[in-house]
C-alpha cells in the first residue's frame, strides 16, 4: 500500500514533495516553551484491495523565547534578562559572556528546583557590580524530557538615562 501524510491543523509545515515518507521532516518554526503549538497530522494508507486505514497524531511543540535586549533600571519594565519557557525545563545552565569571551555570570537550575527570580539576570556581575551597557552573549544548555538542547545568542544591556 501507499501511505500519505496530511497536516490537519496547527502552524507546522511539511515538504509537499515528501508526503509519502513515513519519516517526514516537520518544521514547527519559532514557537515558545510557554506557548505550546499543537498540531494534528494524519497518516493514511491505502491500496486497491483493502479499505483505507489511517492514524491521527497529535504533536505539541514548544521552544525558548529568545529576547535581544533588557534594561535593568528598576522601573519594573524589562529589568531582568530571562528567556521565557525556561520555567518548564527540567534543568538548564546559562553562561553570560562579554565580547571578549569572559564569563560574567552563570545561572543554573537543577532538577526539582523551583523556578524563581534567582534564575533571572538583573544586570549585575557575580561581584555585585553593575555590568556596563553593551552587547553580551550567552550559551544556554537546557535539559527537558530526557533531551538536551543548546541555544546561543546575544542581547543588549541598556540602562536609559533618567
Amino acid at each position: 500500500g501507499q501511505g500519505t501524510w496530511t497536516h490537519l491543523s496547527g502552524t507546522a509545515q511539511m515538504d509537499e514533495n515528501d508526503l509519502q515518507n513515513p519519516n517526514i521532516f516537520v518544521s514547527f518554526g519559532d514557537t515558545d516553551l510557554d506557548k505550546p503549538d499543537e498540531n494534528f497530522f494524519r497518516w493514511e494508507v491505502s491500496n486497491v484491495v483493502c479499505p483505507v486505514t489511517f492514524k491521527d497524531v497529535r504533536v505539541e511543540s514548544q521552544d525558548i523565547a529568545q529576547y535581544t535586549a533588557f534594561s535593568p533600571n528598576y522601573d519594573d519594565i524589562n529589568d531582568y534578562f530571562i528567556l521565557d519557557g525556561l520555567e518548564v525545563a527540567d534543568e538548564f545552565t546559562m553562561h553570560i559572556f562579554t565580547r571578549q569571551g569572559v564569563t560574567i555570570h552563570t545561572i543554573s537550575k537543577s532538577p526539582g528546583m523551583d523556578f524563581t527570580e534567582d534564575l533571572w539576570w538583573d544586570g549585575k556581575l557575580d561581584s555585585g557590580d553593575e555590568a556596563a551597557d553593551g552587547t553580551y552573549f550567552y550559551v544556554l544548555t537546557v535539559k527537558y524530557a530526557g533531551q538536551t538542547y543548546e541555544y546561543k545568542g546575544y542581547f543588549e544591556l541598556v540602562r536609559p538615562t533618567q
